[in-house]
């Protein structure tokens, strides 16, 4: 029997770095594991890969970049995919906006049951309460739509940083730490006693 597959939806709005993110930890996982290559941005950009794919010793996660991943939105919107968690991408320098709340919104409607943030752009903001107000702006955000907004963990780093840096290089610590986050997603469990639904559309 194969590896459970974890699908992880990367949320936040336009520019906060969603798909540097999910570059950076394809990257981590690429290096740390060595079981899955690293894909790039221009790659996720340009819609050449659907889901980006990182591979661990007992798991594999499926990123999808909810920001170019139209047919994924759509698929959400309509119930035929819903992750098995989410990321919240926020850029420290401005906090969640428009686009991203609207995502918190929607992983609440589909029943995402699962959500850890990210505070990317940490190393643009030099005063350090700004960030602390952001987190926890964020933090009241998932709490408005039922997630553990108290409770949910909130790493603080630059993608952009960590994408740039050399194994072993302190700026990719954040992103380790963000993969550690990731084991703690329960591992989906089959149901098998479930009537069969399968969405139509045209």
């Amino acid at each position: 029997m194969g590896k459970p597959v974890v699908t992880v939806a990367v949320l936040g709005d336009t520019d906060h770095g969603k798909t540097t993110l999910t570059a950076a930890l394809s990257k981590a996982f690429s290096e740390k594991f060595g079981l899955s290559g690293p894909v790039s941005v221009r790659e996720i950009e340009l819609g050449s890969k659907a889901m980006v794919q990182c591979e661990a010793p007992d798991r594999i996660y499926n990123l999808v970049d909810m920001d170019t991943r139209d047919k994924w939105v759509r698929n959400l919107i309509r119930g035929s995919v819903v992750p098995d968690a989410a990321i919240l991408v926020v850029s420290a320098t401005v906090g969640p906006m428009v686009m991203g709340r609207e995502m918190v919104l929607l992983a609440h409607q589909v029943g995402i049951p699962y959500v850890t943030v990210f505070l990317n752009k940490f190393d643009q903001v030099a005063d350090h309460e700004v960030v602390e107000l952001i987190e926890l702006e964020t933090r009241e955000l998932l709490s408005a739509y039922d997630f553990d907004g108290d409770d949910c963990t909130v790493v603080r780093g630059s993608a952009l940083q960590a994408l740039e840096a050399d194994a072993g290089d302190p700026r990719q610590e954040a992103i380790l730490e963000l993969i550690d986050e990731l084991d703690d997603i329960p591992t989906p469990t089959g149901k098998d006693d479930s009537p069969f639904l399968m969405a139509v559309q045209d």
